[in-house]
């Protein structure tokens, strides 16, 4: 039995992964549809899964600034576990394609999800100090890498 619902899993996130398509199947989705089936299965792993599903990131234009989508604090507010959802978001923080820095583009989505540890609910706010730390660390290792290759390049063409 154990090995089916791991079967089921694997094919539930493969399928929520984009099941190979270009575009994740569940976007069209509505959130409070999501989460009232997230709610059924009463399994929190799926919580974490969906969220490749929901848009995370819109630019709020006024402001010039990258914050997080309202599905994705949506469904953050109705998990059970946010430090799980969190950092599901977190491994989506890499665009898929992107022009100029990529450290910079990191920066910009982890001050989205650094807003959350302002957040009213203290479960929230502590799982947004925990994963901005993390990528606080990805955004280092980013910067070194991208001055590691803009100084290869720069001795390339002397």
């Amino acid at each position: 039995m154990g090995s089916r619902s791991e079967e089921q899993q694997q094919r539930r996130q493969f399928f929520i992964g984009r099941g190979g398509l270009r575009t994740y199947p569940l976007v069209a989705v509505n959130t409070n549809v999501l989460i009232t089936w997230c709610h059924a299965r009463n399994d929190p792993s799926v919580w974490p899964a969906i969220t490749d599903g929901v848009t995370l990131w819109s630019k709020n234009e006024e402001q010039n600034r990258i914050a997080l989508h309202e599905a994705a604090i949506k469904l953050l507010e109705a998990s059970p576990e946010p430090l799980a959802v969190l950092e599901s978001f977190a491994e989506r923080i890499t665009p898929s394609s992107w022009t100029g820095s990529l450290a910079n583009i990191i920066q910009a989505r982890a001050g989205a999800i650094s807003m959350l540890t302002k957040h009213g609910r203290t479960d929230i706010s502590e799982a947004a100090k925990v994963v901005s730390e993390k990528m606080i660390q990805c955004i280092e290792r980013q910067k070194e890498r991208e001055q590691r290759e803009d100084s290869e390049r720069e001795q390339r063409f002397e």
